[in-house]
Parts: C-alpha cells; sequence; structure tokens
C-alpha cells in the first residue's frame, strides 16, 4: 500500500456520492444497452420509439460516468492513473520502457464503466484499512507525547531474562523483546 500522502482521501458523504453515482451510471448505460442490442434482432431496420428512448437513458449513464471520471481525474489524478498502485505503471513495449499512465487514461475514457468502479472499490478499501490505523496512531502518539513530556507508563512486575520493569497491559518486553507471560 502507497503512503497515504500519496492520494487523495475522500470523505464518507463524498465517496458514498461518488459509489452511487458510479452505480447509477452504469446501471443506466448498461441496461438500456442491453435491451437495445437485444430488441434489435428482432424488430426492422429503423428505430422504433422505445429504442431511442433507451439509447436517451444509456447516453444518460454515460454523462454521468463522463461528470464523475473528470472529477476524479481533477481530484486524485495519481490514484485514478494507477488504480491505487493496483497496476503496474511501467511496462516495456518494443524494447522501450513506457509509462502506462497514458493508456489508463484512454481506458477510463473508453471504458469508464468498468475502470471508474474498480477505483472506487480500491479506493474504499484503502480507506477502510486507513480508518483501521487510526485508533493504534492515536495511543502511538498520546505515547510520544508522553514520553517527550517525561511521563512513564505504569509498570507491573518485571521481565523474567533481562529484570527490566513490564509495562502494564504489554505483551512483549520493551527491553529485551521476550513474550510476557500470563
Amino acid at each position: 500500500m502507497a503512503a497515504p500522502g500519496q492520494y487523495h482521501y475522500y470523505g464518507k458523504i463524498t465517496l458514498t456520492a461518488l459509489v452511487i453515482g458510479c452505480v447509477t451510471g452504469d446501471l443506466l448505460f448498461i441496461i438500456p444497452t442491453m435491451i437495445v442490442i437485444g430488441s434489435n434482432g428482432t424488430t426492422t431496420n429503423s428505430p422504433s420509439l422505445a429504442d431511442s428512448l433507451l439509447s436517451s437513458i444509456a447516453g444518460l449513464g454515460v454523462l454521468i460516468l463522463v461528470v464523475e471520471m473528470v472529477f476524479v481525474m481533477v481530484r486524485d489524478w495519481r490514484g485514478a492513473m494507477t488504480l491505487r498502485f493496483a497496476a503496474n505503471t511501467k511496462f516495456w513495449y518494443r524494447g522501450k520502457l513506457v509509462s502506462a499512465k497514458y493508456w489508463f487514461f484512454v481506458l477510463y475514457v473508453v471504458f469508464p464503466y468498468i475502470m471508474l468502479p474498480i477505483y472506487l472499490f480500491r479506493t474504499v478499501m484503502d480507506q477502510r484499512h486507513i480508518a483501521g490505523h487510526k485508533p493504534l496512531e492515536s495511543k502511538r502518539h498520546i505515547a510520544q507525547l508522553d514520553a517527550q513530556n517525561g511521563y512513564h507508563p505504569p509498570t507491573r512486575g518485571s521481565c523474567r531474562v533481562c529484570h527490566q520493569p513490564l509495562q502494564v497491559e504489554a505483551a512483549f518486553c520493551s527491553n529485551c523483546g521476550v513474550r510476557v507471560e500470563g
């Protein structure tokens, strides 16, 4: 996983809106397109009113996806172009090392209904991973501040190997690293 500062991390409301917009755009594009493709084998060569209405709905879905793609590109260019480091950004082509960023941009333009869900899935997973580490980071920060101010954590007993004081609820000795019994 990349360092937290490399990508843009969305707020809950923005990320929820992006996911809902992506799902809506995909459904508005894919379902009418499949209906039109399925009905073209049974109709005449002239498009019916229902086919043109379904095509308009599919166009609205594509418009939603394009607007969302532009928003994502503006807010998180690096994350979108690497799919949050899910994809290798450089590859060998005809004996030269070529950047894949421009190919990903083409894929976003041609297949936004595929690329945006992949990007948003990776974004949601990254943000859940970061949120899981926040309580631990908070405790670590408080411990560092306490150490800078000269406060010592409470201790109970001593290590069976190095005989140094053990911190309360410690799993390992802070001095020698031996697992604490009990």
